[in-house]
């Protein structure tokens, strides 16, 4: 059995204007009407790839994905020297999640990321003020997620992230669970894989019985 869910494409695509002269490109996959996720990526600036559908339950879900603004498929590109980056900050960054979200008409969805993409996923909680990324101060604001359940999974052998920042989470985050990978450094392992994919039909209510 496959960690992941088959390969699928989206359904719906486009770009959307955030502003400052900035075209983020962004899809849906899955079921249009299913409970709707947002997938994150990482980098900052590395951009979505297929693969990152395929860990929800299609059937299940409304998936939506986006080139966070200067990366992969948005425009302008970060790798021109003529762009300017003074408009690419956390703060627009979530912004930029809100116009989308009211763009698709979601009102509520699931929040999943990696790497960059967990900070960015727990700062939209906080609407994207700048300040909450300094040191310890984020980590101190994680109380105020208590209405909102969620998965902290964390590779054992990651050394870009070490273990006490995520222990700190979960502590400071009422009705977190935190689940540690033991073979996984940051770039991930098929046991974390099949953790995340677990944790994302644990979310849809079932056992994720499709996956091919």
């Amino acid at each position: 059995m496959s960690e992941r869910y088959p390969e699928i494409e989206p359904y719906a695509h486009g770009m959307l204007d955030v502003g400052d002269g900035n075209l983020v490109y962004w899809e849906a996959c899955g079921n249009p009407d299913g409970k709707p996720a947002l997938l994150l990526h990482g980098g900052p600036g590395s951009g979505c790839i297929p693969g990152m559908r395929r860990y929800f339950d299609p059937v299940a879900y409304r998936i939506v994905l986006f080139d966070q603004r200067n990366c992969g498929r948005s425009r302008p590109h970060a790798s021109d020297p003529a762009v300017s980056l003074a408009a690419n900050t956390t703060q627009h960054l979530v912004a930029d999640i809100e116009l989308l979200r009211a763009h698709l008409g979601i009102e509520r969805w699931l929040v999943f990321g990696g790497s960059w993409g967990g900070a960015l996923a727990l700062v939209t909680h906080y609407w994207g003020n700048d300040h909450f990324l300094a040191d310890g101060v984020l980590l101190a604001e994680a109380g105020r997620l208590h209405p909102v359940p969620g998965m902290i999974i964390q590779g054992r052998l990651d050394l870009i992230n070490l273990l006490g920042t995520p222990w700190l989470l979960a502590a400071a985050w009422p009705g977190s669970e935190l689940q540690l990978i033991d073979d996984a450094g940051h770039g991930g392992s098929n046991a974390l894989t099949s953790a995340s994919v677990t944790a994302t039909d644990r979310f849809a209510g079932q056992a994720g019985s499709r996956r091919g």
